[in-house]
């Protein structure tokens, strides 16, 4: 498994060594085609081993302190969520179920949105310890001209992270209703020091409805398995049937010998479809919440 850290590896931003993002990606697009691979060959093992391997990568990148980390670990485990649903989808059989389940509970529960907004600012005040803020030019976007200019900035930021890291304490911690309770508390903040502070919640929640998607995906799998037909109306199974997004029913559309499940948005309006059977030719939509590659 390739080795993963985080540092500062340039004058103009966050992020890990090149090298080591090249190795990450191209690992992670290698054990998914070999997973893909075991699958058609009928050996299931072998292709739950690379996803799980993929899970494993998430877990030790999330480890560490940067929120980046964290919003680009629970990216890889939706990623590996979704693969899993492709493996049903192209082998629809009780053993692929199986092993998506065992994926997604692998993947387990998101992080929470206060680990990845404290990891930030530990990261933050490393760097502040090791450097001088002339050296932290387009930190989240903004220009420091002096190492005063840097540390009354961050002394902000932390003011309101402390706000939003209040916020995020309470129940729930994932959803609709954290992202509405995060906003009341951010009121009069500037729009785009709100919006990196939404990043948390809108990850987080993000990896809870992938996983949720999934299962749903494999219980309407077993559903056709056992009635030779879709269901009219998704299949009760409880939280699992609700969008984090919308506090409401995920989207479903039985289209006779296939369905359509659509996740929503904030403002309750749906996206393209996420779950689809069989498949189509779009792609899955890219997640708005994943970070830019730094510029070189």
């Amino acid at each position: 498994m390739p080795r993963c850290y985080w540092k500062v590896d340039s004058p103009n931003s966050f992020g890990r060594p090149r090298a080591v993002h090249m190795t990450m990606s191209w690992a992670t697009d290698t054990l998914v085609e070999s997973a893909f691979a075991d699958a058609l060959d009928d050996d299931f093992k072998s292709c739950e081993r690379d996803l799980l391997t993929l899970v494993r990568m998430a877990n030790h990148e999330d480890a560490q302190p940067a929120m980046e980390a964290g919003i680009l670990a629970s990216n890889r485990r939706q990623m590996v969520a979704l693969a899993a649903w492709k493996v049903v989808r192209i082998r629809p059989e009780p053993v692929t179920y199986k092993m998506a389940e065992r994926v997604v509970d692998e993947i387990g529960a998101p992080r929470s949105p206060q680990y990845l907004l404290q990891a930030q600012f530990v990261e933050s005040l490393r760097i502040r310890g090791s450097s001088n803020a002339l050296a932290l030019r387009g930190v989240l976007g903004r220009t420091f001209v002096d190492d005063v200019a840097y540390d009354w900035w961050l002394a902000d930021q932390l003011r309101r992270a402390r706000i939003a890291y209040q916020a995020m304490a309470a129940k729930p911690q994932f959803g609709l209703q954290a992202k509405m309770r995060l906003d009341q508390s951010l009121t009069g903040v500037d729009p785009q020091d709100r919006e990196w502070l939404r990043i948390p919640i809108s990850t987080t929640t993000r990896q809870l409805a992938v996983t949720r998607l999934v299962r749903l995906g494999v219980a309407l799998m077993r559903a056709r398995d056992a009635n030779s037909k879709f269901p009219r109306a998704l299949p009760d199974l409880g939280d699992q049937t609700i969008d984090p997004f919308t506090d409401k029913p995920f989207l479903y559309e039985s289209t006779g010998n296939g369905f359509t499940v659509s996740l929503g948005r904030w403002d309750g309006k749906p996206r393209s479809p996420w779950l689809v059977y069989p498949a189509r030719s779009s792609p899955v939509p890219p997640n708005p919440d994943a970070p830019k590659s730094p510029a070189r």
